[in-house]
């Protein structure tokens, strides 16, 4: 697919030894994905599907806290409500609050 929403987080390991990053993009299958990378040991080799598929038109961003311990990927449903999806303490990803827009 070409030229599809991208984002990325990044933070610092403890007592800012590390770095890592979450990389976020949308597959073929309209999916968000997600691939880590740990200055340590490299870029993941498997990457990690987020969300079922989205819409073609949907624009997508990304944001971390505590570390990284918590994710959210946020991106547009069909009428344009906000969709959120969460992953905490390295879980698995689940569906997260709708934010309705008015649109």
């Amino acid at each position: 697919m070409d030229r599809t929403p991208i984002g990325a987080v990044g933070w610092s390991g403890t007592d800012n030894i590390g770095a890592f990053l979450r990389v976020f993009w949308v597959n073929d299958s309209r999916e968000i994905t997600m691939r880590g990378y740990n200055s340590g040991s490299g870029w993941d080799s498997q990457s990690t599907s987020v969300s079922g598929s989205i819409p073609a038109f949907s624009r997508m961003c990304a944001s971390q806290f505590d570390s990284g311990a918590h994710l959210r990927v946020y991106y547009q449903s069909e009428n344009s409500d906000i969709i959120q999806e969460v992953r905490n303490d390295g879980s698995g990803w689940v569906d997260g609050t709708t934010i309705t827009t008015g649109n």
